[in-house]
């Protein structure tokens, strides 16, 4: 039998509402990673089968970014010494500009990025943009 989890325990040491735990595990629930036990009115921890090479059939802008990486598209135009990242990437017959605002928001000049803002994911430039940033904080 699975161990369920307490919504209430799990807001108390968390130091969070019980309605957020309980928008948390359902969030985590349409992922298939947390179950509900309608018998006993709990949450449980659940892993489903992920084949890991659906991603890329999942995530078709992550492909296209990986690409504009691999070819090296990505311009950086900011220095090491800039916290924030600012980028030209190409489009199809467009440079467009990335930038990072903050930690969570990004904007691209893209027509993915003004048609939708970010609520739909981010756009391709983005994507690629972040990889290469990520890439050279590593080294």
């Amino acid at each position: 039998m699975a161990v369920l989890v307490k919504t209430e325990a799990f807001a108390g040491e968390w130091e969070l509402g019980p309605e957020q735990v309980r928008a948390a595990l359902g969030a985590l629930g349409s992922r298939g990673l947390v179950g509900f036990d309608v018998r006993q009115g709990g949450y449980f921890h659940r892993v489903l089968p992920f084949d890991l090479s659906s991603i890329d059939r999942m995530h078709p802008r992550l492909v296209d970014a990986k690409a504009l990486v691999a070819e090296n598209l990505v311009r950086l135009l900011t220095g090491s010494d800039d916290p924030r990242v600012i980028a030209e990437v190409p489009g199809t017959g467009v440079t467009h500009r990335v930038q990072e605002l903050n930690d969570d928001a990004w904007r691209c000049t893209c027509q993915w990025f003004t048609k939708y803002q970010g609520k739909r994911g981010l756009c391709k430039h983005i994507l690629a943009t972040q990889i290469v940033a990520q890439r050279l904080s590593e080294v």
